[in-house]
């Protein structure tokens, strides 16, 4: 049996949701009993290795796996229905790929030149000024839709990590081009203590975030302290084309 979401796409995981930002309708495509499997197996490695460090953090991944493959169906609708690759963090030429979200991927597709270096996950910030993980005040942030370098990233529910000593934020808020989400507040979660005054912390958010080169999105947050350098991480997975990836990146 292939893997076909259809008109059931994000909705094969409660209680995790996703944002869809306005937009009804997805395509998507089958995904082959091979693909579906090497999906499967590269997906739930990815948590056996965060569980080394959160069982929580992998948990909340493991649970969204089924929303990861829904992903990976409406990607491969979205180009041609390229096959993906049986080694699927490692494609050839017209084969797509599945990898963690890098700081690296942000700094593709369309986005403002002027946001914080796209080589780390650290931003600098002022309190009672907000500031934005991906996208601008001004901007929403895109994937890439040029042939054969195409990418969608997808942020699962309760992905956004912070590491520091003091959590920074009790407020978020995600708006797409056609759809602005009311602000949430958050009580951050204490994960793991992994250094001396370094601290994960885990930020609920209210749904996971698809993030396409049809939708530019933003996701920001309201900072309760001045500071540089601030460390976070963006968990999930990037669907790729083979261009996107096929030499080590830097911005």
């Amino acid at each position: 049996m292939v893997y076909n979401p259809g008109v059931n796409i994000f909705k094969t995981a409660a209680p995790y949701t996703v944002a869809t930002g306005g937009i009804e309708a997805f395509e998507t495509a089958d995904l082959t009993d091979d693909e579906e499997s090497a999906i499967d197996e590269y997906l739930n490695s990815l948590a056996d290795e965060m569980a080394k460090v959160s069982p929580k953090i992998a948990s909340d991944f493991r649970n969204q796996i089924n929303l990861m493959k829904d992903a990976a169906s409406h990607f491969k609708a979205k180009v041609g229905e390229k096959p993906y690759a049986p080694t699927i963090d490692s494609p050839d030429p017209g084969q797509l790929g599945i990898n963690p979200i890098i700081p690296q991927f942000f700094g593709l597709g369309y986005y403002d030149t002027t946001q914080d270096s796209r080589n780390t996950f650290t931003i600098n910030t002022t309190a009672g000024t907000a500031a934005y993980l991906w996208g601008t005040s001004t901007t929403h942030y895109k994937t890439e839709s040029s042939v054969d370098s195409r990418f969608h990233m997808f942020v699962i529910q309760n992905g956004i990590i912070h590491i520091t000593d003091t959590p920074i934020t009790k407020q978020f808020r995600y708006e797409t081009e056609k759809k602005s989400y009311a602000p949430w507040a958050v009580n951050p979660l204490t994960i793991e203590t992994i250094e001396e005054n370094k601290t994960i912390y885990q930020y609920r958010t209210f749904a996971a975030f698809p993030l396409t080169y049809d939708l530019g999105t933003r996701l920001s947050f309201m900072p309760t302290r001045t500071a540089s350098g601030v460390e976070y991480d963006i968990i999930g997975v990037a669907f790729y084309e083979y261009g996107v990836f096929s030499s080590l990146k830097w911005h």
